[in-house]
């Protein structure tokens, strides 16, 4: 029967996940991951009416901002008032979506909404972004790190000789971070970065991590994915440790074009489900938007402890590992990658780089 055949596939394409995953991941870990995309849709609160939320006048950068999540986060912000950049590696099809979003909009209405080119698979076009944006404006308030790869099924590597996942989610966002800081500080600015509670597979991080973690004799694909988010969370812990504003968000287990790097098995069980276990890319996004919108004092008071990964629509906070959030462990993340751009001969700059605090 088609349910038996769609559920087999579904229960092959965990099997898989689980086979690719890196190491001794606690049983705690593994349900977390599994029930949070079973029950994603039944617990995302929807975002309160943009109205409440207004930011007019403020200067937002989405990267991935074509597609999915990215683009229904670009429409978010449009509507409560602030100009976007819509970051994609396509300019074509950055403009088509931005074409496709003016169609959404109501008659009459204001929408300012720019598409710039960004390949986060070569450093090059992120220098050349953020200068380009810096050219630009005198400011930025909302720098949402969203695009990326996921479970690529060979051993990839970037422009620059980096292991993809790595190189697509963590490097190339943690150097468009450090560019554009001093914009992101003229009115005290946030970086809303995109993870995963797949995040939670990953047990450690230590200096031999890194560009070198992986090899095409060693390489699975979902443990890169997931060691690319925990970085995106302990990188973002460590911005808001060295005075920046910034969150992390999980949008919970959304319905996009993210899998299409998947093997067949994987994809049919994913699309057998989706439609009714999966929340909407609009609905995936409310997190994010709940994470730019909101007042950060508001934010924070919904975290346990000083950081947390926000989800559901922001009703929900995963407290992630101690290791996570072990200062030493932030540091070494922050001196790693900034010596996986000395080692390319990048230069990169912004306040970054300053003691911890």
């Amino acid at each position: 029967m088609r349910w038996r055949d769609g559920l087999r596939q579904w229960a092959y394409g965990w099997y898989a996940i689980f086979l690719a995953s890196s190491g001794s991941v606690s049983l705690r870990a593994w349900c977390t991951v599994v029930l949070d995309v079973l029950l994603s849709r039944w617990r995302v609160a929807p975002l309160p009416p943009l109205p409440a939320l207004r930011r007019s006048g403020g200067v937002a950068v989405v990267t991935g901002g074509n597609s999915g999540i990215g683009l229904e986060t670009v429409y978010g912000l449009a509507r409560s008032g602030m100009r976007v950049v819509m970051a994609c590696r396509s300019v074509s099809r950055g403009r088509e979506a931005r074409a496709a979003l003016l169609q959404r909009w109501k008659a009459g209405a204001a929408v300012d909404i720019e598409v710039m080119a960004l390949d986060l698979s070569q450093l090059a076009s992120v220098r050349a972004f953020a200068a380009a944006l810096i050219a630009r404006y005198d400011r930025l308030d909302v720098l949402v790190l969203n695009a990326g790869v996921m479970a690529l099924p060979r051993y990839t590597e970037t422009a620059d000789g980096i292991e993809a996942h790595l190189g697509v989610n963590h490097v190339a966002h943690a150097l468009l971070t450090q560019l554009l800081e001093p914009r992101l500080r003229v009115h005290d600015g946030r970086v809303v970065a995109v993870s995963s509670v797949l995040a939670l597979l990953v047990d450690r991080f230590s200096a031999a991590d890194g560009p070198r973690r992986w090899s095409p004799a060693c390489y699975r694909p979902f443990a890169a994915y997931a060691f690319s988010k925990a970085c995106n969370y302990v990188w973002a812990r460590e911005c808001q440790r060295r005075g920046m504003t910034a969150f992390c968000v999980h949008p919970g287990g959304v319905k996009t074009e993210v899998v299409r790097n998947l093997p067949p098995p994987i994809q049919r069980g994913y699309r057998w489900f989706a439609d009714w276990c999966l929340l909407t890319p609009a609905e995936g996004a409310s997190t994010v938007l709940h994470a730019c919108l909101c007042e950060p004092d508001t934010l924070r008071r919904q975290m346990p402890g000083t950081f947390a990964m926000l989800a559901d629509g922001g009703a929900r906070s995963i407290p992630m590992p101690s290791w996570m959030n072990d200062a030493a462990v932030g540091e070494q993340l922050w001196r790693c990658t900034e010596s996986w751009y000395a080692e390319r001969d990048v230069a990169w700059s912004g306040r970054g780089g300053g003691a911890a605090r």
